[in-house]
């Protein structure tokens, strides 16, 4: 690894837009290499840190995934049966014909709660992200909110992303084992994989130190950015609501997949396919992508001003993670996806030389 070329290409992300930004790359052998550019607060001008501490919203599923396949594998949960049997009947009853697989491949056709939970959003506006930052939710209460769109497709038709999958995986978790989704999943998932600074928050917090304000534009349609501190996410639930640090991140992708929280057969599972895009296929809680330099699994969450990606090889021996604190920075073209943008070229080009960087140090 050339550390002055990682700090060229961090400065060029930030050049490009991004406020601040943290790298952390672990290779076999090594121990983890972390680096930072840009500021964590744009107001005071405090500079970002290195492995500061994240919220890290979608990553958080591949910690539900690994829960749900060890109840799998201890017998008590079965992929291919019927998850309403599973829920509390208030909310099964809404999810007729789904699988606890299509959860966790995202093949249920259920929606989104996202636009009932912040409807400013619809207008252009962050008016009620700002004004829920201390609304909590109970997860019964989210789920039956989120089953109030109707689904977009028979279950098992086809893939579409949706946090109301891993909010029910929640449930189940919580209906199976008596105790609560996130006991379970520190106890039996984040104390055995060593991560001393990953945790689910209980109530509004803000982040430990060090941390970063998170900045949303909602593409360009607020000006200035949003700034996001402490928030209640009890909103993401199981689908999104831990809190990391990069070197946790790296270390619970060494200890998953080298098969440490899962006997061969559940992760084989969680690495079973199917294709989403040219490229990207979909497991049970965990992506797979091709790239000119090898085939690595990832994990990508977004948080109001926050983004993480977490990237490993396919044996767990060496992954790198980069967070942002600057979100939804494009603009939107006719169609309505976001148009390219200078700072997803300079953040795409530290990808593909990390990526090369894991690629080479994990061969034999």
């Amino acid at each position: 690894m050339e550390p002055l070329l990682i700090e060229s290409l961090l400065a060029d992300v930030v050049s490009a837009g991004i406020r601040g930004l943290t790298v952390s790359v672990r290779s076999p052998g090594q121990a983890g290499a972390h680096f930072s550019a840009g500021v964590a607060d744009a107001e005071t001008g405090i500079a970002m840190e290195p492995n500061s501490y994240i919220r890290i919203s979608s990553v958080t599923k591949i910690f539900t995934a690994t829960a749900v396949l060890q109840l799998v594998a201890d017998g008590r949960v079965m992929l291919d049966e019927p998850a309403a049997g599973l829920l509390p009947r208030d909310v099964g009853s809404h999810v007729d014909g789904v699988t606890v697989r299509q959860l966790l491949n995202h093949t249920s056709g259920l929606l989104e709660p996202e636009l009932l939970l912040f409807p400013s959003i619809r207008e252009g506006s962050l008016e009620s992200v700002v004004r829920h930052a201390d609304r909590a939710l109970e997860p019964e209460r989210l789920a039956r909110l989120a089953l109030e769109n109707r689904p977009m497709f028979a279950p098992g038709e086809q893939y579409w992303y949706s946090n109301t999958n891993y909010h029910l995986l929640g449930l189940i978790i919580e209906r199976v084992t008596g105790r609560s989704a996130y006991d379970v999943i520190e106890s039996r998932v984040l104390a055995p994989a060593g991560l001393r600074s990953t945790f689910f928050p209980r109530a509004k917090t803000a982040l430990p130190s060090p941390s970063s304000v998170g900045y949303d534009s909602l593409y360009q349609l607020v000006d200035p950015p949003v700034a996001v501190t402490a928030y209640d996410t009890s909103f993401l639930y199981t689908a999104g609501a831990l809190v990391s640090t990069p070197h946790d991140l790296n270390q619970f992708a060494a200890t998953l997949l080298r098969g440490d929280l899962l006997p061969p057969e559940a992760l084989d599972e969680m690495t079973t396919m199917i294709p989403i895009a040219d490229g990207v296929e979909m497991g049970l809680g965990v992506q797979r992508t091709t790239q000119p330099s090898g085939t690595y699994l990832a994990s990508e969450g977004t948080f109001f001003g926050t983004q993480t990606v977490l990237m490993a090889t396919p044996d767990g021996s060496a992954s790198w993670v980069i967070s942002v604190n600057t979100t939804k920075y494009q603009q939107l073209g006719p169609d309505g996806w976001p148009l390219a943008h200078p700072a997803d070229a300079a953040v795409a080009a530290l990808g593909a030389y990390l990526n090369e960087h894991i690629s080479r140090a994990a061969r034999p």
